[in-house]
């Protein structure tokens, strides 16, 4: 298969990972290539749209974002691989941004953002990050080659904050698809920036109105948040442990201080555990041990968006029965922690506990 861009005149090649074999059709619809080739079946090159913009400015420039095509919101999978010959593979599952670098240095940085249409980041990718797996909403990596780029954004905001070790049952930290309508994408080539417009539509075979998107959306956006809450305070519990593990370790000779934090570090474990199951180390422990408040909330939010649907009254609900028992254990977490820190650390310091050494 070959294509030209000045009707006939020149023509290059544009084979792909198509056999060679006779084609005795082709169709164009919704910006993907659709080839018959009666008897190999028939194949389809997904978004059209770089070969539609592309001109001489364009291949000219040091960098260059293209204007995404529509972006269907559905309910699919990633069935198939891009590597075999054997079977076929689906179309992206998001949006496909297409980009070019002219010549990627190593000192370049390339930073690629989606924004909502108020100009609000939703998520950001960069071939400088730094992965930061427990923190949702940091900047992701970014793979970047000289020449074309395509990115998927699987249309998703990001999920709850996680901890180092968190063991939840049949709850995926995946955040809430975005609702129908117009985004921004935008590509950052150093110091030069690039702007377009993304429009995401709906299903078109599902009778849902804006205002079931914007339900869905907000509620578990709220649910994300009781999650993240309950996670954080997890988080803070084992990073007050780790402290106290260490004091513990240079106050052998101070009973009175021993005594103090052994008991601040049973009650935490109480508060801790009512948050989150810690016997949970492996997939299979929630099933001996159960879960407790975080886990309950993150499967809410994963079973309120196996659909397009707006909350159910019994969601809503749950949600606000959970998230009162959630309130309640760090109320008890704020009024335990500001009662003891403090009096630990004046035991401390009075009792002149010497936290560095050296030579001993």
């Amino acid at each position: 298969m070959f294509l030209s861009f000045d009707d006939g005149q020149n023509w290059s090649p544009f084979q792909l990972n198509l056999p060679v074999t006779s084609i005795r059709d082709l169709h164009v619809r919704d910006n993907d290539l659709i080839a018959a080739t009666h008897g190999r079946s028939f194949w389809m090159i997904d978004d059209l749209t770089p070969l539609h913009q592309l001109n001489d400015a364009i291949a000219g420039s040091e960098f260059h974002l293209y204007n995404p095509d529509d972006a269907y919101r559905m309910q699919q999978s990633g069935w198939g691989r891009a590597d075999s010959k054997r079977e076929g593979e689906n179309h992206p599952n998001g949006a496909i941004i297409h980009y070019y670098i002219k010549d990627l240095k190593d000192s370049d940085t390339v930073r690629l953002e989606i924004l909502d249409a108020r100009g609000n980041p939703i998520r950001q990718y960069s071939n400088k990050a730094r992965e930061e797996k427990h923190d949702p909403a940091a900047v992701r990596s970014l793979e970047v080659q000289s020449g074309a780029n395509r990115f998927i954004w699987d249309l998703r905001y990001p999920g709850f904050d996680s901890f180092e070790g968190m063991v939840l049952y049949s709850s995926p930290n995946r955040g809430p698809k975005a609702v129908p309508g117009t985004y921004r994408v935008r590509l950052t080539y150093n110091d030069e920036i690039q702007e377009e417009t993304l429009t995401v539509i709906k299903d078109p075979r599902l009778p849902n109105t804006a205002e079931d998107y914007q339900e869905q959306f907000d509620f578990l956006m709220a649910v994300r948040e009781q999650v993240s809450s309950a996670n954080r305070a997890v988080a803070k519990i084992r990073r007050l442990e780790n402290d106290m593990e260490y004091l513990k370790n240079k106050t052998g000779d101070y009973p009175e201080l021993q005594d103090r934090i052994s008991k601040f570090e049973s009650e935490l474990e109480v508060i801790e555990n009512n948050i989150h199951m810690t016997k949970n180390q492996s997939r299979q422990d929630p099933l001996n041990y159960g879960i407790r408040i975080n886990n309950r909330l993150a499967f809410l939010m994963a079973d309120s968006q196996r659909g397009d649907y707006p909350p159910t009254d019994q969601a809503r609900e749950f949600l606000s029965e959970v998230s009162a028992e959630l309130q309640t254990e760090l109320q008890s977490l704020e009024r335990l922690a500001r009662s003891e820190v403090g009096a630990i650390n004046d035991l401390v310091k009075s009792a002149g506990v010497p936290l560095l050494s050296w030579g001993e």
